[in-house]
């Protein structure tokens, strides 16, 4: 296992490349704090960097609204569009695939950087720079995930049978053009197809390990969203009576939808029931409204504090408990000292490994979830419990908690950067 190499020298001129050494494309406003810290770590080695948009006008208004900031932007709109449909994408792929192909990006940029390297714009990309012989890189955003196994009868119960016959037809046709177009539309982990990954943990590199990719092109740094934090222990007794939940969608198809509604009430009565203050934090990209949140819990949204904007991280260091299906926001309450509560009775084909090893609460049904919530709140020996196996899913999952994350990511990044 390679770690990041670091020391990386300076350049004694500035880049030889037009628009910088390292390009960074960051995929949504949550990762901005993440990317910033890796620029400012790229140009404390003497390198030059810049973010990059390939976002079409249309989704960068309404995914991103004001949140880019100030930074200095280069503009390189491609026909994706994360909102498209599987045919729409489809034609969107292969139209951006001939638009960037008409482009010598060999005299932009040393090395490209993404957040996700298995789909949309930054595939495009990195399918470009394998072509013209540039570096690319994957950065960790998400979770370390682990399949878990559901039953036919869990994957199927929440779909009508008219949405399986539609699920049927598109993985056909899926299958069809991953076979045409393996680069373009081959499922792979992410990582799999960046010249190196940045990982958290040795639980994501040794994920790719297993995958087939070389453990010199693995670099473990940590989350370099983590650099300005210290671990803080679980107190005997909450910081407060508030309860968390990282929304999300996970399942599909209206009964889908129902199935989870049952979950997301069970959490609000559950938290009315113990004197509970609960923090609903929609998922930016879930599709639902707080008007649609209010309409489904009724009086409990008397209750229940809705929200829609900002990031749910924020929220999670004042909170008594954090609850969630698989939200990386898992790790910062590992962080905070925060006991989680997981929504593992979702029939979801992913999660983490957290409730498995002790770090975390497991909720198989809805009838755990009261139980587990008040003694999450309430019960100082459980609460204080958790601690040496938060520890260790820190170590397993975060690397170091050293403030040097970012740092290591920089080094890996100027390790790559053509001479």
């Amino acid at each position: 296992m390679s770690g990041a190499r670091d020391g990386a020298p300076a350049p004694s001129a500035p880049s030889r490349f037009e628009w910088a050494d390292v390009v960074i494309m960051p995929v949504n406003p949550t990762v901005l704090p993440m990317a910033r810290a890796i620029g400012n770590a790229v140009a404390a080695l003497g390198l030059t960097w810049r973010f990059i948009w390939s976002t079409p006008p249309e989704d960068r208004e309404r995914h991103w609204g004001d949140s880019a900031g100030d930074d200095d932007w280069l503009d390189f709109p491609l026909p994706v569009s994360w909102y498209a449909s599987s045919r729409d994408y489809t034609f969107q792929m292969i139209q951006g695939r001939r638009q960037i192909g008409r482009h010598d990006l060999r005299g932009k940029f040393g090395v490209f950087a993404s957040f996700i390297d298995k789909g949309w714009a930054p595939r495009l990309f990195s399918l470009e720079c394998e072509r013209q012989g540039i570096p690319t890189a994957f950065i960790q955003e998400g979770m370390s995930l682990e399949p878990r196994r559901i039953s036919a009868q869990e994957a199927q119960a929440h779909v009508p049978a008219v949405r399986r016959a539609r699920r049927s037809v598109m993985r056909a046709a899926r299958r069809i053009r991953s076979t045409l177009a393996p680069g373009m539309f081959g499922y792979v982990d992410e990582g799999m197809h960046s010249t190196c990954a940045c990982v958290y943990g040795r639980e994501r590199a040794a994920a790719l390990r297993a995958l087939g990719k070389p453990a010199d092109r693995i670099f473990i740094t940590g989350n370099p969203a983590f650099d300005a934090l210290t671990a803080r222990p679980i107190d005997p007794v909450p910081r407060s009576r508030t309860i968390v939940y990282a929304h999300q969608r996970l399942l599909e198809g209206g009964e889908g939808l129902a199935l989870e509604m049952r979950w997301w009430k069970t959490l609000a009565e559950a938290s009315n029931r113990i004197g509970a203050r609960l923090i609903f934090k929609l998922h930016p990209r879930a599709g639902l409204s707080a008007d649609d949140i209010r309409g489904f819990l009724g009086p409990l949204q008397a209750s229940t504090d809705i929200r829609e904007d900002g990031d749910v991280q924020d929220l999670i260091g004042s909170g008594g408990a954090f609850v969630t299906a698989c939200s990386t926001a898992a790790y910062r309450a590992l962080v905070e000292g925060v006991p989680i509560v997981l929504l593992e009775g979702i029939p979801f084909g992913l999660g983490v490994d957290l409730g498995r090893t002790g770090a975390a609460l497991s909720a198989r049904t809805t009838d755990d979830l009261p139980r587990l919530l008040q003694a999450a709140l309430d019960d100082p020996g459980l609460r204080t419990g958790l601690q040496p196996a938060v520890d260790a899913a820190i170590e397993r999952h975060l690397h170091q908690l050293d403030g040097k994350a970012a740092h290591r990511v920089a080094a890996a990044l100027a390790g790559l950067v053509r001479k």
